[in-house]
């Protein structure tokens, strides 16, 4: 019998499935390439021979195009040195390209010789795929592939994201890629003689069997160590326990009032007025060499079109004023010149205001923190600051990206916040930035009660992967039926609705000031909010489930044969 050797089409298919995968992706948007995109890749593994270098070879190609051409801008970021800016590039594009070649090779194994039964390779794929999406985002802080994001612009999609969140999405595309296969490969299978099925079956079927208990186990390990349903008071974050906390605190009244019970406020809307001030480096750069003097020039610039954006808001409704991620590169809230221009702001304008500022803190430990002395640590902060005229809440960044953000220290609490006064109540969650990419703290601040979610940004430096970011914005609105916020430096700065879809935006690389009423959040709970990650169990369990039957049906069937 003339031995199967891969052919040069088993190093273009994967690599034609990279391809197909980075232009499903923002910028480009060819969502309905993805439906199809792995089509070629799992052609090309699904027959295994005695040589897999070509298919390893092409896979590797594949991915290091789908990586890196998503990716790129990183190297054009403007501030760090051209070895971070690689090095960023390099982590980033390797940890989507290993991903794409373990999930080839775990495919194979899983579907040794399974020319019989096409579709339990269809059944596994997607489960396979969610799964290792798990992993990836478990182990490298959120960051995976989320498949499911290409679909950020259909409505069907946002809405089965409600139910089972951007990982069932993911499995849904994984499993149209998988009976698409099917369907060529159907003819094919038929025809072939069942004399060549016969052939070592039961070993083969012992084979995969245990290679997909094994990869069962590994995803339940890493799944067991976070929480299916309840988030409300912890989670577990790439090694590390995160605590959810509310705080609750008096929004805009009057300094003379006595501070009202915000049991007795009812849930209402806000107006929100996201101020998009249009720094760019350069900016940022003369503003450091001008010393406070130049610090001082910047912030002006944000109180003006913060005033003018107030000016221009409702109100008759309580007033949000939002500024973007580092909207200033140091303290300003330590400064006693900016503190006092911040606080006369929003004391003369009674508004409540969420603003990207970062802040030392002093580690109690005494140990050297990123770029502090004595134990003093850097955070990449959003503070609230209120009427009252002092900040009355803080959080720091969780999702710090390395080499990039190497000076701050990554935040340890997920912190809803109330703003209430006597008639008024409503809960807000906050993010940073990259932030948004895992779903674990966007739904977990919605466990504890946030009624919207308010995201700041520095986005002026990263060219297309904005649009990625804007994605993910989508996502987590439609996940929860919330409404979702994001004020960036040159944006994009933009509202979206409950169902995903973005209801204003501010014109980006401009200053700007984008003003919208967040209403008070309506309906029940979803699927998503309460249960969380259960595609990821319900992979397991096929997983686990196909496994033991493909080791029982091995030893049974070789038991058959040779008694």
């Amino acid at each position: 019998m003339r031995r199967y050797r891969p052919s040069v089409g088993h190093v273009l298919a994967p690599a034609v499935s990279g391809l197909l995968l980075l232009l499903a992706y923002p910028p480009f948007n060819l969502a309905g390439l993805a439906w199809i995109a792995l089509v070629p890749l799992l052609a090309a593994w699904r027959t295994p021979g005695p040589s897999l270098g070509r298919l390893w070879i092409g896979t590797l190609f594949g991915g290091l195009v789908w990586g890196g051409g998503l990716f790129y801008p990183l190297l054009s970021v403007e501030d760090g040195s051209l070895v971070d800016r690689v090095a960023g590039t390099l982590v980033v594009t390797f940890l989507l390209t290993f991903f794409l070649l373990f999930f080839a090779i775990l495919y194979q194994k899983c579907t040794l010789g399974q020319t019989a039964g096409p579709l339990r390779s269809a059944v596994i794929a997607p489960a396979l795929w969610i799964g290792l999406e798990y992993v990836w985002r478990s182990l490298a802080l959120g960051f995976a592939p989320y498949l499911g994001l290409t679909q950020w612009q259909s409505s069907f999609a946002l809405d089965v994201a409600a139910y089972g969140g951007v990982h069932l999405v993911s499995g849904m595309i994984v499993g149209m890629n998988g009976v698409t296969l099917l369907a060529l490969k159907a003819f094919r299978l038929w025809a072939e003689s069942p004399d060549r099925r016969v052939r070592g079956w039961a070993q083969r079927q012992r084979a995969r069997g245990g290679t997909t208990l094994a990869v069962a186990v590994f995803v339940a390990v890493l799944f067991s160590r976070g929480s299916l349903v309840d988030l409300s008071s912890s989670l577990n974050y790439g090694g590390e326990s995160l605590t959810v906390t509310s705080e609750v605190f008096a929004g805009s009244r009057p300094l003379d009032a006595e501070a009202p019970d915000p049991s007795s406020a009812q849930a209402t809307a806000f107006t929100l007025v996201a101020v998009q001030p249009g720094f760019t480096p350069q900016d940022y750069r003369e503003a450091l060499q001008g010393g406070e003097a130049g610090q001082l020039a910047l912030l002006q610039r944000v109180l003006a079109l913060s005033r003018e954006g107030v000016a221009r808001a409702e109100r008759s409704q309580p007033i949000l004023v939002v500024w973007p991620e580092t909207t200033l590169h140091i303290a300003a809230l330590a400064n006693s010149r900016l503190r006092t221009e911040i606080l006369a702001f929003v004391s003369a304008q009674n508004v409540t205001l969420l603003a990207g500022l970062p802040r030392w803190t002093t580690r109690s430990s005494g140990v050297g923190g990123a770029r502090g002395d004595r134990g003093s640590v850097q955070h990449n902060s959003a503070q609230i600051v209120t009427a009252l005229g002092h900040v009355h809440a803080v959080y720091d960044k969780i999702s710090v990206i390395p080499i990039a953000e190497a000076q701050y220290e990554a935040g340890r609490e997920i912190r809803p916040v109330r703003l209430f006064d006597s008639e008024w109540s409503t809960t807000i969650g906050i993010g940073i930035c990259s932030d948004v990419v895992d779903p674990r703290l966007a739904r977990a601040a919605v466990r504890a009660g946030a009624q919207s979610l308010h995201y700041v940004a520095a986005l002026s430096r990263i060219g297309s992967l904005a649009h990625l970011e804007r994605a993910f914005l989508s996502f987590r609105a439609a996940e929860h039926r919330i409404v979702v916020t994001q004020a960036a430096t040159t944006g994009p700065t933009l509202v979206v609705g409950p169902t995903g879809a973005v209801e204003a935006q501010a014109a980006i690389d401009v200053e700007s000031t984008l003003i919208a009423t967040v209403p008070a959040r309506e309906g029940e709970a979803t699927l998503y909010t309460r249960w969380g990650d259960w595609p990821v169990g319900a992979g397991l369990i096929l997983l686990l489930g196909m496994g033991a039957l493909d080791v029982w049906s091995g030893r049974r069937r070789r038991g058959m044969l040779f008694s």
